[in-house]
């Protein structure tokens, strides 16, 4: 008499049917211990549970991922809104693309091009330095990053007005900054953010912090070419200045434009280059408006000459 712990013994497991074919197997489920014959029986454990698909659910995921009424208005009107923003930029880009076309036509871009297009790059670079270094925690990075942040957005500012930037907080700058309404602070300033953008050392902020600096040399460099040059004229009455003045402004308006500006010069005996007339008008034009009145003209006349104009004309050389 075998003791039976209730698995099948191997005798069980070799019944053979072939005396009848009503044989059916018994077996012991040894996970509830219950018995059960059958030659299609399965055990629970072996059983797959049936996964029987919930039709009204699949309905509901389907009619979920359809937007509903309100949604699709909503994102019609930011698909509009953005198609809208992107059109008003790419028009933007073409007006400003065709007027830098046209004037590189007529001769050099102007220094200002080139000064906004490298604080633009400043800013663009050190946008993305900054979240790079908040992601890593990197104080030194953040910092640096944030001033020259600060100080490319203040290039665009002295140099945006081919570019139609906000020109509210020049005069909140010039009373904190005197030296940039200057033609050789500019020039400084270009040169220590430059300077500043190159030693950060990736390759990328070598090649702009580079081109910015180079910017800020030539404008130095050329303010001091130009001043030498005025400086030798020979210094007429104020009412002579008047005079060329007038005789030079083609369309009467009360100003000259910067070419009208450069006719005076030569009137006066004073050659300059393209880069120096632009330095000599940035100098003169003080509201910063791309052209020049009479009383501009005169004041800025009085100061680099350090006199009063006299009121019958005279050669004194300075």
């Amino acid at each position: 008499m075998g003791w039976n712990d209730g698995r099948l013994s191997p005798q069980s497991s070799l019944l053979s049917d072939e005396g009848s074919e009503n044989v059916k197997r018994s077996v012991v489920d040894l996970d509830t211990g219950s018995k059960s014959t059958g030659a299609e029986y399965v055990p629970p454990s072996l059983l797959i549970p049936d996964l029987e698909v919930n039709e009204r659910s699949e309905k509901e995921v389907a009619a979920a991922a359809i937007p509903s009424g309100s949604s699709t208005d909503e994102l019609q009107k930011w698909n509009l809104f953005f198609m809208e923003k992107v059109a008003i930029a790419g028009s933007y880009c073409q007006e400003k693309s065709a007027m830098l076309r046209a004037r590189a036509q007529k001769g050099p871009l102007p220094l200002s091009v080139f000064a906004f297009l490298g604080g633009s790059a400043v800013v663009l670079t050190n946008f993305f330095a900054l979240f790079h270094g908040l992601f890593h925690l990197s104080l030194i990075g953040i910092l640096m990053s944030a001033y020259c942040l600060v100080f490319g957005l203040t290039v665009c500012l002295l140099e945006g007005k081919m570019w139609s930037t906000p020109t509210a907080p020049l005069p909140i700058l010039f009373e904190n900054a005197k030296f940039l309404k200057y033609v050789w602070g500019r020039g400084a300033f270009y040169i220590f953010v430059g300077t500043m953008q190159f030693f950060k050392r990736s390759p990328v902020d070598m090649l702009v912090g580079g081109f910015l600096g180079v910017i800020g040399l030539i404008l130095l460099i050329d303010g001091r070419i130009a001043a030498q040059k005025l400086a030798a004229v020979s210094l007429p009455s104020k009412s002579a200045l008047i005079a060329i003045f007038k005789a030079n402004d083609g369309d009467n308006d009360g100003f000259l434009e910067y070419n009208e500006f450069g006719l005076l010069l030569k009137a006066l005996g004073v050659e300059l280059s393209a880069y120096e007339l632009e330095v000599a008008c940035t100098a003169v034009d003080q509201d910063d408006d791309e052209r020049i009145s009479e009383q501009e003209l005169v004041k800025w006349w009085e100061s680099f000459h350090g006199a009063p104009l006299p009121s019958t004309s005279t050669s004194v050389m300075v």
